[in-house]
């Protein structure tokens, strides 16, 4: 069994994990601190894995690798997606991603679960002692069957990007002549002399980021403030309270006097 402050300990590495995972999610991939905070992820994953190595803490490296596999899976997913929509972002016209790119990043993930694969047979010997005859099914077997499946869906994506890779080698190289800033786009309106306007795209994005600014003004000026929406409900309370005994004596044929006449 696990020790309790071992586990502990892993516990609280494994959530820094996460935040920095979440941080290099947040990061849009043509940015500078991108591939060093992806470079930092997986430095800290394989220092924990180590170290669980060197305590013989084999049932905690095959939980650690399960879920950072799973959890860099949809890292991989999500830059490929950008990847995709955004031809900023690809190698052929001058980004940083490429099915090349994400193959190299993918064999770091291969490399985990191929160590935490030779911790399994010392799991599985402890778990289940080899001098049982009869078959026998313990919990770690379902641990070990989920490695399996993360393995496989490793394998799986590395497959995938090898076709995309040579998909990529077909394509030519993208030549972004003028600056991104300063491309000239074509509005579907028409200025006052009828002509298309053509403005950079900075120039757009300013007019439409003026637009929405001026929606949110014209929302706040027509919301009310909580002093009035406070004041408004206190006018509403006393209201009903006024309101209450002649309810109750048009509904019921009688008033709070004869009630307690009545008692």
């Amino acid at each position: 069994e696990v020790p309790r402050f071992a586990k502990c300990l892993w516990r609280l590495q494994r959530l820094q994990l996460h935040s920095m995972i979440v941080v290099l999610r947040a990061l849009p991939p043509a940015s500078r601190d991108f591939f060093p905070q992806l470079q930092k992820v997986h430095d800290h994953q394989r220092m924990m894995r180590e170290a669980l190595q060197t305590s013989k803490l084999s049932v905690l490296v095959i939980e650690g690798c399960i879920d950072f596999v799973q959890l860099m899976l949809d890292v991989h997913t999500l830059l490929e997606r950008l990847m995709i929509q955004d031809p900023l972002n690809q190698r052929r016209s001058g980004g940083p991603l490429s099915y090349q790119v994400l193959m190299e990043h993918l064999d770091k993930l291969r490399a985990e679960c191929d160590e935490a694969s030779s911790c399994v047979s010392g799991v599985v010997s402890l778990a289940v002692p080899p001098k049982l005859q009869a078959p026998m099914v313990a919990p770690v077997m379902a641990l070990v069957t989920e490695l399996e499946v993360c393995s496989a869906s490793v394998r799986a994506r590395h497959s995938h990007y090898e076709a995309g890779r040579s998909w990529e080698d077909t394509l030519e190289p993208v030549d972004l002549q003028e600056d991104f800033a300063t491309q000239q786009i074509t509005k579907p309106f028409l200025d006052l002399s009828g002509a298309n306007q053509t403005k950079t795209v900075v120039e757009v994005w300013l007019d439409e980021a003026a637009i929405e600014y001026e929606k949110n003004e014209a929302f706040k000026s027509r919301a009310r403030t909580p002093a009035a929406n406070y004041d408004t409900f206190v006018r509403m309370g006393t209201a009903v309270s006024h309101f209450e005994p002649v309810v109750k004596f048009h509904v019921l044929g009688r008033d709070e006097d004869q009630d307690e006449e009545d008692e």
